[in-house]
């Protein structure tokens, strides 16, 4: 079995096994998953490739789709052969063979393999929407259009929430509109105030979700001064969390951090040993919140086909990831195919 794994200041096909043994008792609850597509996240891993920290032989990716190939004698709700999305690392990367918890996959239509891959990005986008509490007809600013900041966008419309979204990238921008987020413009700092008072009469926004990598923390207080008082700022990307002091007591503001794709998330006991939050506890859990975005997906809400921008084949990894690493590359959405 191959897998990509990081390999200096870029990254390696590597050969690897399965890392559980569905046949031992430990293991009951996970399923063998043979990967179709599998989805590149690109802040993320070129994050991680860069960073010297993370050490070579660390794999990549978090979020495909495939079919299931073998099931744990206590698995309920799959069978062999089911079309899957799975998400979250360590039990999913870019391999051809991945040993995925139950709770960690959802079942997809055969024909949606391919934007399900981004199922673990997806939820990422549905849990930030929940952190921002909004209520039917509020206004949103989303800061940065990303695969991650464009799917916010758009299930944001989706929901009936009013969207002004902005980034630094032209491109980024003219694609967020294809997808249907009409209030999509450059962010320019002099003309942010402009937009805000035509867009919401003045009222500024009820929310700002920030999904931008920056060392500077002005983005935050671009954020607080386009938050009407009372509002929340979520912050998904991995920015410096150093606000304005004043500003953000004038505002009486709230700053929520989303760490991933809902309850469950790193919590063993939900992972690694499938039990399952009580839905009337917990409505919203890391893998509810996969379904409900595959639920969007599959009606047509989210334009995944005009997000999806690359398909590459796996074994071109290594040329793939040296030209997004030297800027050689377009990519917005992007997925390695699998042909095993």
């Amino acid at each position: 079995m191959r897998l990509i794994v990081k390999h200096g200041t870029s990254v390696k096909l590597d050969t690897g096994r399965l890392t559980a043994d569905i046949r031992d008792s430990a293991y009951a609850k996970y399923v063998v998953v043979r990967t179709k597509y599998s989805a590149i996240s690109l802040g993320t891993e070129l994050g991680l490739i860069t960073n010297p920290e993370i050490p070579d032989g660390t794999p990549l990716g978090y979020s495909l789709s495939g079919h299931v190939l073998e099931v744990g004698r206590d698995v309920k709700r799959l069978t062999v052969g089911d079309p899957v999305a799975c998400y979250g690392a360590p039990y999913v990367r870019h391999a051809e063979y991945v040993t995925v918890p139950e709770l960690l996959c959802v079942t997809v239509p055969e024909t949606l393999l391919k934007p399900a891959a981004f199922v673990g990005l997806g939820a990422i986008a549905v849990h930030s929407l929940r952190k921002a509490e909004l209520q039917f007809g509020e206004w949103l600013w989303n800061i940065g259009l990303g695969p991650l900041g464009n799917l916010i966008s758009q299930l944001a419309i989706a929901a009936n929430y009013r969207v002004m979204a902005t980034d630094r990238d032209l491109k980024r921008v003219e694609r967020a509109r294809s997808c249907g987020i009409t209030d999509a413009y450059v962010h320019e700092r002099d003309r942010l105030g402009t937009y805000a008072d035509r867009l919401t009469g003045g009222a500024l926004f009820d929310a700002v979700i920030v999904n931008v990598t920056a060392r500077d923390p002005a983005v935050l207080n671009e954020a607080l001064l386009g938050l009407r008082m009372g509002g929340k700022i979520v912050l998904v990307g991995n920015v410096p969390v150093a606000l304005d002091r004043e500003l953000f007591f004038a505002k009486e503001a709230s700053l929520s951090i989303v760490r991933a794709g809902g309850p469950g998330r790193y919590d063993a006991s939900y992972e690694r040993a499938g039990l399952d939050y009580p839905y009337v506890y917990v409505r919203w859990t890391e893998g509810r919140n996969m379904a409900e975005f595959i639920r969007n997906v599959r009606e047509g809400r989210v334009l995944m086909d005009r997000l999806i921008t690359h398909e590459f084949a796996f074994h071109d990894a290594p040329t793939v990831y040296r030209d997004l690493l030297t800027g050689q590359s377009d990519v917005l959405g992007a997925v390695f195919r699998y042909d095993t």
